[in-house]
């Protein structure tokens, strides 16, 4: 349309000149599509088309008003696009890993040798990407120098433990001969030191049986609202939707579950209780237990990878209150991070792996500091993070979170009004400018 109006808009042009030159010159040039802004061969003249020059003048009066319009509306159209603070934030990006240049000597007991990075201080403790894949802190001893090639030993490689299946076989055979001979939980304890977190998996069925016994307890009044955490709000804890905390659920369910005798290993892990071989971990999953139950199990269904077709894919989700043994000494097992049953199951994960945050409306997860760590050590590892549930539940003051999105949703809704009722002004403008182009065409013609 604009290449259109500006062919026209030249033509019209041209015939202005020629007027002009036929007024003070002796001669004019025939004007044609053809010979268009061109001079006319030498000894070539030919009179001036004897009609009103005043189209012409209509015709250019309206190029110009119509390219002022569409110009102004243009540029209205761009001044008028807000631009919408929701909140602001800055974060300090991880703290980047050394990796390399290294030696792997052992694979069996993860020792290598790490080559000290340049500006490096003695006796200072930098993090390392291991040649076997896990991050770990490297200490620099007092006495080295920048280049020089020093030992170091990958802990979580070291604890790693043959798990082919006929190995973790072994591993229970030999539990459960410890539990006849030695009862209590003595088979539990072997069990889990000798086969790793990474292998402490839950799926989705074993975790569907483990709400269904949630709600059976529920039923029967065997889980009530009462535990660690004071003055539970009754309609959450009775709320289908929230449920009771996580500190209930494992105070009434699965500590006493999972301590009963008559199974093979008292005092195993749920996950564990459910296959005793154990589940390799491909999710790993991050949340707060001050969240309720069925809301957790809403939003991990959310999150859980599904195929093509909408189904979860097969695959098991570390997740502690499940995977780790709620009847051992659990504060011995967090005692030391690297070793930690948190940090084996992430830096074993096959890659890329996942990690699913569940957030939960009782409480922002990053007030829990393990949560803090899980999140931090994804994002060195690369693996990615998939949120389950709001972003509105993350933030500290969760009113004006909510506040802030109802007011950007009315803003939104105001700047799309604001522009349909500007485009519409726009298009009625080139719309009218155009009609008079046309006009002076006609007449021009």
């Amino acid at each position: 349309m604009s290449m259109l109006t500006l062919f026209f808009g030249l033509l019209s042009a041209h015939k202005l000149l020629a007027s002009a030159h036929s007024a003070g010159m002796t001669w004019t040039a025939e004007v044609t599509t053809t010979t268009l802004l061109l001079p006319p061969p030498p000894g070539q003249y030919a009179p001036v088309y004897g009609r009103s020059d005043i189209p012409c003048l209509v015709w250019l009066v309206g190029l110009i008003v119509w390219a002022s319009c569409a110009i102004r509306c243009y540029f209205r159209l761009q001044s008028s696009r807000p631009v919408l603070v929701v909140g602001a934030h800055c974060t300090s990006a991880p703290a980047p890993l050394h990796r390399g240049p290294f030696q792997a000597q052992s694979a069996d007991f993860g020792s290598f040798e790490w080559k000290v990075p340049e500006r490096t201080p003695p006796g200072s403790t930098l993090r390392c990407l291991s040649p076997f894949g896990n991050t770990m802190n490297i200490i620099v001893p007092a006495d080295a120098r920048e280049g020089q090639w020093i030992q170091a030993v990958d802990v979580v490689q070291r604890d790693a433990k043959p798990c082919g299946q006929r190995e973790r076989q072994e591993f229970v055979r030999a539990a459960k001969d410890l539990q006849l001979h030695q009862g209590g939980f003595a088979g539990a304890e072997y069990l889990h030191k000798t086969l790793g977190a990474d292998y402490w998996g839950i799926t989705m069925a074993s975790f569907a049986n483990f709400v269904k016994a949630v709600r059976a307890k529920s039923a029967v009044r065997e889980l009530i609202n009462t535990g660690s955490v004071p003055s539970y709000p009754q309609e959450k804890f009775d709320s289908v939707e929230i449920g009771p905390n996580m500190y209930q659920v494992n105070d009434q369910v699965i500590i006493p579950m999972t301590a009963d005798a008559r199974l093979a290993l008292p005092g195993a892990s749920w996950a564990l209780m459910s296959e005793s071989i154990g589940t390799l971990v491909t999710w790993f999953v991050t949340h707060a237990w001050a969240e309720g139950v069925y809301e957790f199990e809403r939003k991990l269904s959310g999150a859980w990878p599904k195929d093509q077709y909408g189904n979860h894919t097969p695959g098991a989700a570390y997740i502690c209150f499940l995977s780790n043994p709620q009847n051992l000494n659990i504060s011995q097992m967090l005692s030391h991070i690297e070793t930690s049953p948190f940090n084996v199951a992430l830096q074993r994960m096959p890659r890329p792996g996942r990690m699913l945050m569940i957030s939960t409306q009782n409480a922002p997860i990053h007030e829990r500091l393990w949560c803090v760590f899980e999140a931090h050590l994804a994002l060195e590892l690369e693996i990615p993070i998939v949120l389950g549930g709001s972003q509105e539940e993350l933030a500290a003051n969760r009113r004006g979170a909510i506040d802030m999105k109802e007011q950007v949703q009315h803003a939104t809704e105001r700047v799309k009004k604001h522009h349909v009722r500007m485009r519409r002004q726009a298009i009625s403008l080139i719309t009218c400018n155009g009609m008079l182009v046309v006009v002076g065409v006609i007449l021009s013609l």
